[in-house]
């Protein structure tokens, strides 16, 4: 039987974290959930990660330098970005730097829960 799927949410606002957690463990991922860059990134030292979603502000670091920080780190992981504003630049950005996707809240789980199954 496969591992489910592991996941990092990466988001400043609690409640972002504990509604996507609980939404994805109900899809069957395993998840973490980390309200700064910097846990963040102290988390995917310990553990490997299949994919991680990341709001575009975070209170510690740019949203996009996090980004580009788990990348550098581990290419193979899936990154979703998760922001407010639409597309345009920072949309474009996120891209660039190996996004898969670049979410606008609110959060619909079904259009991107393909990007997170192993």
């Amino acid at each position: 039987m496969a591992r489910p799927a592991r996941v990092i949410i990466v988001d400043d606002d609690p409640r972002v974290g504990e509604s996507l957690s609980a939404l994805l463990v109900q899809e069957g991922l395993a998840v973490e959930v980390a309200p700064s860059a910097e846990g963040a990134l102290a988390l995917c030292t310990r553990q490997h990660y299949d994919a991680a979603l990341v709001g575009m502000r975070l209170t510690d670091v740019a949203g996009i330098d996090l980004l580009r920080a788990l990348r550098r780190a581990d290419p193979a992981l899936r990154a979703i970005v998760i922001t407010a504003q639409g597309g345009g630049s920072l949309a474009r950005r996120a891209m660039a730097e190996g996004a898969e996707a670049v979410l606008q809240r609110p959060l619909e789980v079904t259009p991107f829960l393909p990007l997170l199954l192993v």
